[in-house]
């Protein structure tokens, strides 16, 4: 089923949507009230525990929960500016969040139409659609931005994020987790399952429970605190061009560490065997030896080191 939401009306496709639209003023220091137009809406749709949200977003955070009941509550904001209220919110009528559903997906798409095409928006324009989600606690995601963070914390499932703009920030999450973005920062936090998440400008931190990693920057430093529990799957890869990576280990966890560093020191503390040394590359055998850990930055130092 396909329905289509417009900030100032409701337009229906194929069935009846009862959407509550007003205007508001809007604190937000982006968004001056004598010439910013808002309208909130909220649905709620049934989807079966282990289904599938997506979100397509092109201005606005995206932001997902957990849910104990089999459903996906859906929270919009959306907030035009323009040279006046009026203005605002005849732009806005171009501003479509269409959202389709069954029992075992549920998707949103935002699309600008009409005026809303960039090339129509003067200087002082701007739009921003933040969306919440709650969703069944065993849920698969794939969720996208251009310009906003994307925040995920308590689901078990696949997890496909990524924005422009923006940050990621993940909590609590079980599954194989893949995300990233341009210019911010990727933070994963008491996560438990395969990782891999990169950044072009920003840092890079993961803790949990990982189980195949792969972590990348271009600038920015990369942290990872693997815990008791993780393994050695697939082999692990952290780099960046500009920026440290610090690695903890649990004493469990055993590596064929190859690391390198053009311009910076490199450490590695604890259960290792040394096959070579340099200033600028070591390889060493961890605990019992195994799956490869390659490290490398261009300017940056490497720590290795494993858990008291």
């Amino acid at each position: 089923m396909r329905h289509l939401l417009k900030s100032v009306g409701v337009s229906l496709i194929p069935a009846v949507l009862l959407l509550t639209v007003f205007c508001s003023c809007c604190c937000d220091a982006e968004f001056d009230e004598r010439s910013t137009y808002r309208s909130d809406f909220e649905q709620t749709y049934a989807l079966q525990a282990g289904g599938t949200a997506s979100v397509r977003n092109v201005d606005g955070y995206v932001r997902v929960v957990p849910s104990d009941k089999n459903e996906v509550s859906f929270k919009g904001v959306l907030r035009v500016r323009a040279g006046s209220r009026e203005e605002a919110q005849r732009l806005a009528k171009d501003i479509k969040v269409i959202v389709s559903h069954d029992e075992k997906s549920f998707s949103i798409e935002v699309k600008k139409t009409g005026t809303a095409r960039w090339v129509h928006w003067g200087i002082g324009h701007h739009w921003a659609l933040d969306i919440d989600l709650s969703v069944p606690r065993q849920c698969n995601l794939d969720l996208s931005t251009v310009d906003g963070s994307v925040e995920v914390s308590g689901v078990e499932g696949t997890l496909d994020v990524s924005t422009v703009d923006g940050s990621v920030d993940v909590v609590d999450v079980r599954g194989n987790i893949d995300c990233s973005t341009v210019d911010g920062s990727c933070e994963l936090a008491n996560v438990d399952g395969k990782v891999e998440a990169g950044s072009t400008d920003g840092s890079v931190t993961i803790h949990g429970k990982l189980h195949g990693l792969r972590a990348h920057t271009v600038d920015g430093s990369v942290y990872v605190t693997a815990l008791e529990g993780s393994t050695d799957a697939e082999g692990w890869r952290l780099s960046t061009v500009d920026g440290s990576i610090s690695v903890t280990l649990p004493r469990s966890l055993s590596f064929d560490l190859e690391a390198s560093s053009i311009d910076g020191h490199i450490s590695v503390a604890g259960p290792a065997k040394f096959v070579s040394r340099s200033h600028r590359k070591v390889v060493a055998t961890l605990g019992e030896g195994g799956a490869p850990l390659s490290i490398s930055t261009t300017e940056g130092s490497i720590t290795v080191e494993f858990e008291e």
